[in-house]
């Protein structure tokens, strides 16, 4: 139950470019709790919406699960507004949503090869470890990068490899977020991230 934020409030019956009107109301509660968690939007968007977006599959608000969020089961809230069996956001307001959070480290393993490569200074590769040595065409090769948060980033970074031959062309390589889930709008500063996968090679 690791969420990937940003999640969203999705329904299915309601038109394109429908009115979000729920923008004082709207919260996450969690039993126990007495302040709800602030609910804000992806890089570069604004929560709560005007409108929600449209989407093949139905209506779409986005919003961040945040990394300061306690685990737990939470309840969509929408004080004072009775909402009837028919209404889109009734399954969801009787669905709850969890919240697992996981152990955090903040220091570095021990590493094969150590780097200092800062992006930004948002992330900074502190190394990696490369077990496999050899490997043959249309097959694969472990590796594991090491990372550090410098700051709360409010985007989605990627990692990225690519192999190069001896004449600097791509022959293999991948892209993909940390962990496969393990989005960078979760890292709090100091954090460490390791992240271990397979770089597939070309044929």
């Amino acid at each position: 139950n690791r969420p990937i934020p940003p999640t969203d409030l999705r329904t299915d019956n309601l038109p394109p470019d429908a009115p979000f009107t729920y923008r004082s109301t709207l919260s996450f509660v969690l039993p126990g709790q007495t302040t709800p968690p602030e609910l804000t939007a992806p890089d570069g968007q604004t929560f709560p919406p005007t409108r929600f977006i449209a989407n093949p599959t139905g209506s779409i608000a986005h919003f961040i699960v945040a990394a300061d969020w306690p685990s737990g089961d939470y309840q969509l809230s929408i004080p004072n507004l009775p909402i009837p069996e028919t209404h889109p956001l009734f399954s969801i307001l009787h669905s709850p949503f969890s919240i697992h959070n996981r152990p955090r480290q903040f220091t570095p393993p021990p590493m094969d090869a150590p780097l200092d490569a800062n992006f930004n200074d948002l992330v900074t590769v502190l190394g990696y470890d490369l077990p496999q040595r050899r490997a043959e065409p249309g097959g694969s090769f472990p590796i594991t990068l090491h990372m550090r948060a410098e700051r709360t980033m409010g985007r989605h970074l990627a990692i990225f490899n690519h192999l190069l031959d001896v004449d600097l062309i791509q022959r293999g390589g991948v892209d993909r977020i940390p962990q496969n889930f393990y989005t960078t709008l979760l890292w709090v500063p100091g954090e460490i991230v390791s992240d271990a996968y397979e770089v597939p090679i070309d044929p």
